[in-house]
């Protein structure tokens, strides 16, 4: 009982100072006009390095960019919950494949070179962890969470410049595409092998001292094609954080990700995506 209260007072806390201390009126991600769509986004805030307790665990979030959305999160979970997830993976893995826009999914080395492990959303584990998620969001019932995957990159494992969201199409006809994406770090032990947006600058050279624990500092502030992109480490236990959506709930371009190769070693993660669901 204890717990359940500290978490409805933290959690009420960030949302409430965080609507004084932002205030964003001209554009704020979650607090977009959807009319009948999503009219509860703009019951969501956010407040940059504020600490919440989540379902059975304690994590701090600071703002990496307002637009797309994106906020890193540290120690999102725990070391059980890792380790579980760790031994599912090492059980049930498979090549993971790519999924065109029409055709069978099919296993391509150059595009994606990874195992993958669906999990069932009704784990017990997953549950716990899906609730933390939803929480983060503001849980409201037209948002669900799709079954996650854990994938697992060895040497030289790769993904390929991509978007997490649906296209548009596909969208409008199903009445539903991902609004966010959790990509949680279980395992990295390795070198390189980071997630790299090309189009979301890093932060503030006065934040450096911050964040280069996080991203690829000397990588992301250098000259070259990329140059303006952030490339986030894998960190154990850490997570990143995006909304995939634009205001009018179409993809957002600005969230193209890719998975860097990785050198030696091994990184894993969780992929745990949230699904909105309006009127076809």
């Amino acid at each position: 009982m204890a717990r359940q209260i500290l978490t409805t007072i933290t959690f009420a806390t960030v949302m409430l100072s965080v609507a004084v201390a932002f205030a964003w009126t001209d554009y704020n991600p979650l607090s977009w006009e959807m009319g009948k769509h999503l009219p509860w986004l703009s019951q969501f805030v956010f407040k940059d390095g504020a600490t919440s307790v989540g379902p059975e665990q304690s994590y701090r979030t600071s703002l990496l960019s307002r637009d797309p959305l994106v906020i890193y999160i540290e120690d999102f979970v725990s070391e059980a919950e890792m380790d579980y997830l760790l031994d599912l993976h090492d059980r049930f893995s498979e090549p993971a494949k790519v999924y065109p826009t029409n055709g069978e999914p099919y296993v391509d080395k150059d595009k994606r070179f990874s195992n993958l492990t669906f999990i069932d959303r009704a784990d017990a584990v997953v549950q716990g962890i899906g609730a933390r998620a939803l929480e983060f969001q503001g849980s409201r019932p037209n948002v669900t969470l799709e079954d996650p995957y854990v994938q697992r990159y060895g040497p030289g494992g790769h993904f390929m410049n991509h978007y997490d969201w649906i296209g548009d199409e596909s969208a409008a006809a199903r009445g539903s595409n991902r609004l966010s994406t959790f990509l949680i770090y279980l395992e990295s032990d390795c070198t390189e092998g980071g997630t790299r947006f090309p189009r979301i600058p890093p932060p503030g050279l006065s934040w450096n001292g911050k964040w280069c624990e996080r991203i690829e500092c000397e990588d992301d502030l250098s000259v070259g094609a990329d140059r303006g992109g952030t490339t986030i480490r894998p960190i154990r236990g850490n997570a990143v954080f995006w909304m995939n959506l634009d205001r009018d709930l179409k993809g957002d371009t600005g969230t193209l990700h890719r998975g860097m190769p990785v050198g030696t070693g091994a990184k894993t993660v969780m992929n745990l995506f949230t699904a909105v669901h309006w009127d076809p």
